[in-house]
């Protein structure tokens, strides 16, 4: 899943939602409107954004991405469902087929046209590093455009922030350390763009939202996006359209379990046994 800042850096790391950030100073105080200020309207909706992102139990989505490389273009199609804090399963049908599926136990990796399965098993691994190896895992699939990531962090770095055209319904934020810049949509109360720079200024990171979704009780969700990224110094242009799209609706427990089909070959990997030798 689904920041503005790597997931998880964003899949964000950006890839767990956690748990729900303190809402101090996001509505105002005793009633008063919000600041006319524009780094505090800048940084309490990053924090409203961030606290709705992470309070999602269960997302559901179709993706369909095309990735424009050089000499090719790749399509690929998948299904993803999350539940919250950690569980996840992907069903990967293009151009391959590929289930992925996260538990409390480890990660679950299964192509039916190897006959093969490997088992990821994070169960002895402290927390922080069986959330790496799952980002690991994930990044392939991440999307951005859900949240902007820690508001402290984006406080931190934050330098300037000036009111996008037409006026009222955009921020403009430049952040440092490395130079990146946010455009918030104040409107759909998502982030509409990012753009990361390197020392040269030149681009490693960017992503647009094309298109929104309203989502009942949430408000939106980005619907169609583009987003770019370097691979061998080049940026590579994805087109991603979201399809299907379900939020805190019940999943089926049975999903976020996988068992090996019969003839199955399964392959074991213990990151702790590894780190340990």
């Amino acid at each position: 899943m689904p920041s503005c800042a790597k997931i998880p850096a964003a899949v964000k790391t950006r890839i767990t939602i956690a748990a729900v950030l303190l809402t101090a100073g996001i509505t105002g105080i005793a009633g008063k409107p919000p600041s006319a200020d524009p780094r505090a309207r800048a940084l309490a909706l990053c924090a409203r954004i961030e606290k709705r992102f992470r309070s999602i139990k269960t997302l559901s989505y179709t993706a369909e991405r095309t990735t424009v490389l050089p000499r090719t273009t790749v399509h690929d199609k998948w299904m993803m469902s999350y539940q919250a804090p950690d569980m996840f399963h992907i069903d990967y049908f293009q151009p391959y087929e590929k289930t992925i599926v996260v538990n409390h136990n480890g990660i679950w990796e299964y192509i039916p046209t190897l006959r093969k399965a490997v088992f990821t098993d994070l169960g002895a691994l402290p927390p922080a590093e069986a959330r790496r190896i799952t980002a690991r895992s994930l990044a392939p699939l991440h999307l951005e455009g859900f949240h902007v990531g820690d508001p402290d962090s984006i406080a931190r770095r934050l330098v300037a922030v000036n009111d996008g055209a037409p006026p009222g319904k955009t921020l403009i934020l430049a952040l440092k350390d490395p130079t990146a810049r946010i455009v918030l949509d104040t409107v759909h109360e998502l982030p509409r763009s990012f753009e990361q720079r390197d020392s040269t200024d030149r681009i490693t990171a960017a992503y647009a939202v094309q298109a929104f979704l309203p989502v009942s009780g949430y408000g939106y969700l980005p619907r169609r996006l583009v987003m770019r990224s370097l691979l061998k110094q080049r940026l590579v242009r994805q087109e991603i359209l979201l399809k299907h799209l379900r939020l805190d609706q019940p999943l089926n427990p049975s999903i976020f379990r996988f068992h090996p089909p019969p003839a199955v070959q399964v392959i074991t990997n213990n990151p702790h046994t590894a780190k340990n030798r």
